[in-house]
């Protein structure tokens, strides 16, 4: 599931919601990847 998002005029980020780790990583246009540990059913 990819769920295109946006944080400020010069940066786009996009939500990729991993179901089988059931995690939510951000993939921003810096190439860097943060994830979120909170339970998909708690976002």
């Amino acid at each position: 599931i990819f769920i295109p998002g946006h944080w400020d005029e010069n940066h786009w980020v996009l939500y990729v919601v991993n179901m089988k780790e059931r995690r939510l990583e951000f993939y921003n246009s810096l190439n860097t990847t943060h994830h979120c540990n909170n339970d998909i059913d708690d976002l």
